[in-house]
C-alpha cells in the first residue's frame, strides 16, 4: 500500500514538473477524525516522498513468520496517535515502544511544542493490513511523565498493561561502532510496521559532534520514535529514530545511554534488565 502511494505521488508531483520534497522523519499529521481508530486514511497530498520513498528500501513485518526475529523484535513496538488542539484538532503519529508495564517510550518531537494534548493512543500489534483486527488499542495519559527536548524523547504512561500481551523492548549499551549495520522497526505513515533492513546501518564515524547517532536507515514521516536494533549480539534498542532522511545521509537518533543519563526512570529499568539479566556471549544479555 505504501509504495503504490510513493509511486503515485512521485509520478504527480514529475507530472506538475514540482521537485520531489525529501522524506523527513517528521511526526505523520493525519486526520483527527480518524483518531481512535487502527486503519488510518493516507491522503497521496500528505506523503512526503523522496529517496528512501522511492527506492522502498523498507519491508512489511507480515513479510516474516512469526517466530522470526524480525517479528520477535517488533513485538513491543506501536504506533502513537496524539489528539491535539492547535486552530482546531489536529492529530500526529509515531512509533513508540513499550519499555514496561506502565511506561512508552518515543521521540519528544511527537509530542506537538504549541497547542494542548487532548488525548493520545497505543496502537500495539498492528503489523498486517490485512488483518487490522488481531491489534489492539491503549490509553496513552495526555500528561507526559517526562518530556526532555533537549535529550530527544518523551515518556509515556500507558493504561491497561500492554506488556502482558506484547513485552517490553530491551536495552543494547554496548557502543554502536561506524557503518555498523542495525534494524529499524517503526508506522511509516501510520500504517502497519514496517523493517528497515537494507542500507540500515550508522553513519561512519557513528556518533554527531552533538552527542546523536547517525544512520542511513529508510525513513518516512510516521517513524519518528521508532526503534533501532543493535543486531551485533543479540538484539536489543540501541537509540531511538529521531529526524532526518537516512539514506540521504543526514538522519539522527539518541541513543539510549543518552536517555539513561537523562532519565532515572529509564535508568531504573536499565539497572532492572542488568539485574535479571541472562548472561550470553560476550557478556550480553540473552533476549
Amino acid at each position: 500500500m505504501f509504495r503504490t502511494v510513493a509511486v503515485v505521488f512521485a509520478l504527480a508531483v514529475q507530472m506538475l514538473g514540482l521537485p520531489v520534497p525529501a522524506a523527513q522523519a517528521q511526526p505523520f499529521e493525519g486526520d483527527p477524525l480518524a483518531f481512535g481508530r487502527i486503519v488510518q486514511p493516507v491522503p497521496v497530498r500528505s506523503v512526503r516522498v523522496g529517496a528512501a520513498g522511492t527506492r522502498d528500501m523498507n519491508e512489511p513485518l507480515s513479510a516474516f513468520a512469526d517466530t522470526s526475529p524480525m517479528r520477535m523484535a517488533a513485538r513491543s513496538v506501536g504506533r502513537l496517535d496524539v489528539l491535539y488542539a492547535s486552530n482546531g484538532n489536529k492529530v500526529r503519529h509515531c512509533t513508540a515502544v513499550i519499555v514496561d508495564e506502565a511506561f512508552v517510550l518515543t521521540s519528544d518531537l511527537c509530542l506537538p511544542v504549541e497547542g494542548g494534548i487532548v488525548a493520545m493512543t497505543l496502537v500495539m500489534g498492528f503489523d498486517d493490513g490485512e488483518m487490522p483486527s488481531v491489534a489492539q488499542v491503549y490509553t496513552v495519559d495526555h500528561r507526559p511523565i517526562e518530556i526532555d527536548r533537549e535529550t530527544g524523547y518523551a515518556l509515556l504512561h500507558v493504561f491497561g498493561a500492554p506488556s502482558l500481551r506484547f513485552g517490553a523492548v530491551r536495552f543494547a549499551l554496548r557502543p554502536v561502532l561506524g557503518a555498523q549495520p542495525m534494524w529499524m522497526i517503526g508506522h511509516p505513515v501510520a500504517g502497519p510496521l514496517r523493517i528497515a533492513r537494507l542500507g540500515c546501518a550508522a553513519t561512519d564515524p557513528a556518533m554527531t559532534q552533538d552527542g546523536l547517532l547517525g544512520h542511513r536507515c529508510d525513513t518516512l514521516p510516521g517513524t519518528s520514535g521508532a526503534p533501532l536494533f543493535d543486531i551485533s549480539g543479540p538484539i536489543a534498542v540501541t537509540a531511538l529514530h529521531r529526524s532526518g532522511n537516512g539514506p540521504e545521509g543526514d538522519a539522527v537518533a539518541v541513543p539510549i545511554a543518552r536517555i539513561i543519563e537523562a532519565s532515572p526512570r529509564i535508568a531504573r529499568i536499565a539497572r532492572e534488565q542488568l539485574r535479571t539479566c541472562q548472561p550470553g556471549p560476550g557478556d550480553d544479555c540473552l533476549p
